[in-house]
């Protein structure tokens, strides 16, 4: 895994445990869902259009179907039909993410292409 932190110290408005779920939940399915060996990277910066900070967390290896896209957030849903629940879990991870991100006034997206998947976290600065 590699971290890239902005250049300086970046405070966020969120609340503490939330932030550290979210990131929970992003970072495991990220390891989920990347071969063994394979990049998972963190970098964290100010968008120097909007002002706001934007965590952004890229995996390599399975990507998330494009019908699938939409409804990635929803609760129980699971793009990977063929997995068990027991070894892939019961698709609450990213409907718990996004609702504690835009609890803290922030916004969650993903995408996926190209041999990768990328969720980005958009938070206001402190």
């Amino acid at each position: 895994m590699s971290v890239r932190p902005a250049g300086a110290p970046l405070r966020v408005l969120a609340n503490r445990d939330a932030l550290v779920q979210v990131l929970v939940n992003l970072l495991g399915n990220a390891r989920k869902h990347s071969p063994e060996g394979q990049e998972i990277s963190v970098e964290a910066a100010v968008d120097p259009a909007s002002g706001q900070a934007v965590l952004r967390i890229v995996n390599t290896g399975a990507e998330i179907p494009a019908e699938d896209l939409p409804r990635i957030f929803e609760r129980f849903y699971r793009a990977e039909k063929s997995r068990s629940r027991a070894t892939c879990g019961v698709g609450v991870g990213l409907a718990i993410a996004k609702n504690l991100v835009e609890a803290g006034g922030g916004r969650i997206s993903g995408g996926s292409g190209g041999g990768r998947t990328e969720f980005r976290v958009v938070l206001p600065v402190a």
